[in-house]
């Protein structure tokens, strides 16, 4: 079998990253039995039928046989692995875990060869046929024992994509980032260059650079592609919702919830969620839709689980695979370097963000997007094939994963209101040149409004205000002290009142005060009244 087959590395416990085979066969007898009693029982010497050594030889592409390791001699051990001992409270660690040096507890009745290959010499899925001799001490060989053709196979994951060339001009004090590489493009964003802007034609995007180098290449010659992921969340977020009211136990409670990714057995247990008031998961199934076994509230044992939703963060290493991600976005092809190259392949693609959905309400939304590398080797199911349409055999490597954020750039909108009606102070018809009145200021004051103890009082005529008051069919303006005009911001309706009362000639008391308390220099017109109490009645 291959050296990296995955029942072998079950049976050691490690992976066997090497190209090669492990050759086993059962090993003869010494002597037969029929010629037993034959042989002196009093001899220390070897039986001359005892296997002294095997000749072991191979077949490839049409080849003849020819020996392995110059003349193929093979003087393999029968030695078998020490038993271990299950990993539990109060186990021996040295039983579960033996030192590599450590003395063989027993003897196999197989024999073992190992045999690598170089990739020039022997190509993943080419068919290799083993013949194997055993040879006696005095030098006779017995008949061949021949294996049936057997395919070299790789089920090594390949490295991850690793950081791409870097872009001149560089600064020289800046820290270069590692590893994939992902820049989000928004259209509102107002940092965009001309050269960025173009390159989103019109959408929001994200572009990916990411590197294949010499480092890469050496440790798996054999990548054929790219894969590229996306995961509609922060990447160890998981987001849950109760499904049902939870019921009580005699241990505490039971709240049927739903993930949105499947999660592992008591993945969460010993956490603590906040169902109204804080809860301890006991343990739980495997799955999406699941059971929580929770304990009780340590404060108030009584209160039950409310219902919602929540959030709890992956506690496996998930995440770096592949199937654990929500879908699989690109494939990009590996265009390999020259042989004994040490550039650094470099790729990049850039994918529509279609996902991103932010607004004055949500200004922020996360998501990971990652890049893993895969051979073609067509014996090794695809990793997500429970959900690919189309899916694509291979090793694929662990994914290459980086978080980008998009964020709402928009402005609030501004809805002008109305201008607010104003206090208005009616006299009765006087004779003679002065005109009298008596206000009362607190009486003009809007609902809610807390005025000071004193309060300054000043007439300012209306002749000082309308001057500066322009209304022109295309604006309305207030003019400043200088002389600068400013467009005076109103409301539709307002507008139009406005423009009704100019072209009638005669401008209400509202837009009088509200104008007056919005220029400035109407001192040098006004004439000071009188500091008062705003609770006080007043005569002018």
């Amino acid at each position: 079998m291959s050296l990296s087959d995955p029942s072998r590395t079950a049976a050691r416990g490690v992976l066997d990253s090497n190209r090669g085979f492990e050759i086993s066969w059962d090993a003869p007898d010494a002597i037969a039995a029929s010629a037993l009693p034959y042989f002196p029982t009093e001899a220390t010497s070897a039986r001359p039928t005892e296997i002294a050594r095997y000749r072991l030889e191979r077949s490839w592409g049409g080849n003849p046989f020819a020996a392995s390791d110059d003349d193929g001699t093979q003087l393999s051990g029968r030695n078998a692995p020490s038993p271990t001992d299950s990993p539990a409270w109060g186990f021996d660690l040295l039983a579960a875990f033996p030192p590599a040096d450590m003395a063989p507890g027993s003897h196999a009745d197989l024999v073992h060869a190992i045999e690598t290959f170089e990739a020039a010499v022997l190509r993943y899925g080419d068919d290799i046929t083993y013949r194997v001799y055993s040879v006696d001490a005095t030098g006779r060989e017995s008949p061949a024992r021949t294996s049936a053709p057997t395919p070299l196979r790789k089920f090594v994951r390949p490295p991850v994509p690793a950081t791409p060339p870097v872009v001149a001009p560089v600064d020289p004090a800046a820290v270069s980032p590692s590893g994939v590489q992902v820049r989000l493009y928004q259209q509102g964003d107002p940092e965009l260059t001309a050269s960025q802007r173009a390159r989103t034609a019109g959408s929001d995007v994200a572009h990916l650079r990411w590197g294949w180098g010499p480092t890469q290449r050496d440790l798996d010659p054999d990548v054929a592609e790219f894969r590229v992921y996306e995961h509609d969340a922060p990447l160890t977020e998981i987001r849950g919702r109760t499904t049902s009211f939870a019921v009580a136990t005699a241990t505490g409670w039971s709240l049927p919830v739903q993930f949105d990714t499947p999660v592992a057995a008591n993945e969460f247990a010993g956490i603590v969620l906040v169902f109204g008031v804080a809860f301890r998961i006991v343990s739980h199934a495997a799955g999406t839709t699941v059971t929580l076994a929770l304990a009780p509230n340590v404060v108030n044992a009584g209160v039950a689980p409310s219902q919602g939703e929540f959030t709890v963060g992956r506690t496996t290493s998930a995440e770096f695979n592949s199937e654990y991600w929500h879908r699989r976005v690109a494939i990009v092809p590996r265009v390999p370097a020259s042989a004994g190259s040490d550039v650094v392949e470099e790729y990049e693609v850039t994918l529509p963000a279609t996902w991103i959905a932010v607004d004055a309400a949500r200004t922020r939304q996360k998501l990971a997007i990652g890049v893993t590398a895969a051979d073609a080797e067509a014996y090794v199911a695809d990793r997500r094939i429970a959900t690919e349409t189309l899916p694509r055999a291979g090793n694929e490597s662990t994914v290459a994963a980086v978080e980008v954020t998009a964020r709402y750039f928009g402005r609030p909108s501004l809805a002008i209101a109305d201008l607010a009606d104003v206090a208005a102070l009616r006299l009765p018809r006087q004779g003679g040149d002065d005109v009298h009145g008596t206000l009362r200021p607190a009486d003009a004051f809007p609902a809610g409004f807390v005025a000071a103890p004193r309060m300054r009082l000043e007439r300012v005529p209306a002749g000082a205000v309308l001057p500066r008051l322009r209304i022109t069919p295309a604006s309305i303006e207030l003019v400043s002290s200088t002389g600068t005009a400013t467009e005076w911001a109103l409301s539709a309706p307002d507008q139009a009142a406005l423009r009704a009362e100019d072209a009638a000639g005669m401008i209400s008391d509202r837009f009088l005060a509200h104008a007056a308390a919005r220029l400035d220099g109407l001192e040098a017109k006004s004439t000071f009244l009188r500091i008062v109490d705003p609770a006080q009645p007043f005569t002018d």
